[in-house]
């Protein structure tokens, strides 16, 4: 049968080919016959049809009108299937078809009694009325930190319909092409394969993260940066670099700044600590014999276990912020019957290295007492004793070791008094031979103002610590003149910032 073309912008009453132009409804309508179309419902067609009339093909659920043109009349098709019956079923969403079908066909999911159609590559969801959009039950992190080793990492990301549609997901990057990884996808999980490419190192690229039910959609952002900031090949020059990127998990990171000019070095820093500050780790000791007073680690740049992560190991270390950290806060931690116990804050004027603090001290070989904190916190003027309530930051007070000198002398970095402890070696470990410490303050039987030392003191407070009558030492803690023993304070950790 030929095809019809009928004429653009008939008017009302125009005839064409045993059509004429019906302008109030817009169609076409058929003169072949003046009484009416019969309708036919069977599962053959009817035999001697006149123009006009209608077949409802039962067995194919097909419309279809007999239609008689110039030199032919035949049954032609009137509807088409999908078209205005209604849309396939479906069990799920999952047993929709891939391929084979046509822009616009519809199809409903019966689990959820949703409808869907296709726009010509997947199934999108038709909008039904008001409904819950998803949340993230397992959002992208703001930032994200690539291996440099080339190893496969892989991110999960999950989303949750109220409604229970199933979710899918996406991500695309900017740059589109990012050298620094290449990204594969399976679902919510996203497999990156990061550069091995030692330039790129520090570059970031962003990765925008998205999830659909196929009506609604969201999304969110993360930054993928090559190396973890803060890793032994993306060093940062200092704690507040972390901070700033977001990072405020404790652990050791490493750094890199114009001391240590080129060389990356490890430092443990704690977050949110001490009066709400972030601290470097400059050292630990869990033994009294680890740094006793006479330890050559005290006068020396020499490290000892530098990258020691573990606080609670038992090993003790000096950290390379010994020589590498510039600081003017100082904080002891100690610890005395399963408290931490925290003398009060030292602050400086000047900021230095603690090896350059020990230079500047002279030693307890030819003490200055040059390096002494120029305020605390808490603040004192005179009459400091260690066991007062007063001296300890959260009022945990020291026990009192009930010898002869209890008050607090010069406080500071290699703070010594002038009497000796009589000996090379006490209690079985190395001294210096002079009571006071090389982190705290000697002790004596007199009442001084703050920053004043006697000059005959006799006992010693802090880390590095001795004392005379007999000769005593620690890696941490305290004794006073005429005390047999030490009193240690252990484990202790030395803080700075």
């Amino acid at each position: 049968m030929a095809a019809i073309n009928f004429p653009n912008s008939p008017s009302n009453g125009d005839t064409h080919e045993g059509f004429v132009y019906n302008s109030t409804l817009g169609v076409w309508k058929s003169t072949a016959s003046s009484g009416g179309s019969s309708v036919s419902v069977s599962d053959t067609a009817p035999s001697s049809p006149s123009a006009g009339d209608l077949w409802w093909d039962s067995a194919g659920s097909i419309m279809f009108i007999y239609y008689t043109d110039t030199d032919s009349s035949q049954w032609v098709q009137a509807t088409t299937p999908g078209a205005s019956a209604a849309p396939t079923s479906y069990t799920n969403f999952a047993g929709f078809p891939s391929s084979s079908n046509t822009l616009g066909d519809f199809a409903v999911a019966q689990d959820t009694k949703a409808l869907y159609m296709w726009n010509g590559t997947e199934w999108d969801r038709v909008y039904q009325g008001t409904e819950e959009t998803l949340t993230w039950s397992t959002e992208p992190p703001a930032i994200y930190y690539l291996n440099t080793s080339g190893t496969d990492q892989t991110l999960t990301i999950a989303a949750t319909d109220p409604e229970g549609f199933p979710v899918s997901y996406s991500v695309d990057t900017n740059p589109s092409s990012a050298p620094e990884a290449t990204i594969t996808q399976s679902n919510g999980s996203f497999t990156f394969t990061p550069s091995t490419n030692a330039a790129l190192v520090g570059n970031t690229f962003s990765a925008r993260f998205k999830a659909t039910d196929g009506l609604h959609l969201i999304s969110k952002s993360s930054t993928i940066m090559l190396g973890q900031l803060g890793g032994q090949a993306n060093p940062v020059a200092n704690i507040a670099a972390l901070r700033s990127a977001g990072i405020t998990t404790d652990g050791l990171y490493y750094f890199d700044n114009s001391i240590s000019n080129g060389t990356a070095f490890a430092a443990y820093c704690k977050f949110n600590y001490i009066d709400g500050n972030d601290w470097y780790l400059l050292l630990k000791v869990h033994n009294q014999g680890d740094m006793p007073s006479g330890s050559a680690l005290w006068t020396n740049t020499t490290l000892h276990n530098e990258t020691d992560a573990n606080l609670t190991s038992g090993n003790y270390a000096k950290y390379a912020t010994w020589n590498n950290i510039e600081f003017t806060n100082l904080q002891m931690e100690m610890h005395q019957g399963g408290t931490a116990k925290y003398p009060p804050t030292m602050h400086f004027s000047t900021a230095r290295t603690f090896a350059a603090a020990i230079t500047l001290s002279g030693g307890a070989s030819s003490p200055n007492n040059t390096v002494n904190a120029g305020s605390t916190t808490p603040s004192y003027t005179t009459g400091m004793k260690y066991h007062s309530t007063s001296f300890e930051k959260n009022g945990n007070s020291f026990t009192d070791a009930n010898g002869a000198e209890d008050y607090v002398n010069n406080y500071g970095i290699s703070m010594w008094g002038s009497n000796s402890t009589n000996s090379t070696t006490a209690e079985g470990y190395s001294s210096v031979g002079i009571a006071g410490a090389w982190i705290g303050c000697p002790m004596d039987e007199q009442s001084y103002t703050f920053g004043n030392n006697s000059g005959g003191a006799g006992s010693g407070f802090g880390f590095g610590a001795s004392t005379g009558n007999p000769a005593k030492t620690t890696s941490a803690g305290y004794s006073e003149w005429s005390n047999s023993t030490s009193t240690n304070t252990l484990p202790g950790y030395v803080w700075i910032r």
